[in-house]
């Protein structure tokens, strides 16, 4: 059953969405770039499930933490990421690894992780990624 999910969640990605949260019998999707959708969920109470998404820096490894998700598929993660999936016991498969996400004009890192960068505290986290998404 878990593999059908899984396999899933990657289907649902392909099909364009840039994000993807299966949670108890329901689907969130999102068209919406960087972690917006994540903490729009946060927001919004959502909590547990299985996620896609397109790309997952150590910002959004964050938040999945404490969207409380059990697994996450994305085709490119970060080192940052992974440390915070591995410090916090959430399973994860990805495709490619890279040293740090990069921002969307392709010639530096992005303000996300470049700001949560040092930070393990998913709270902390938050309140980062929410000062700088108002900043920008």
């Amino acid at each position: 059953m878990t593999k059908n999910i899984n396999e899933d969640l990657k289907k649902l990605l392909q099909n364009g969405y840039t994000c993807v949260l299966l949670c108890e019998g329901k689907q969130y999707v999102s068209f919406k770039r960087g972690v917006k959708p994540l903490i729009e969920w946060y927001n919004q109470g959502i909590s547990g499930g299985r996620a896609a998404d397109k790309v997952v820096g150590r910002a959004a490894a964050l938040l999945y933490v404490l969207l409380k998700v059990e697994y996450v598929f994305t085709p490119v993660i970060s080192k940052g990421a992974k440390e915070i999936f591995e410090l916090f016991g959430i399973n994860f498969d990805y495709l490619q690894e890279t040293e740090y996400i990069i921002n969307r004009k392709k010639d530096g890192i992005c303000p996300m992780e470049q700001a949560t960068i040092k930070i393990d505290d998913p709270y902390e986290g938050y309140k980062i990624i929410c000062n700088k998404l108002t900043e920008l």
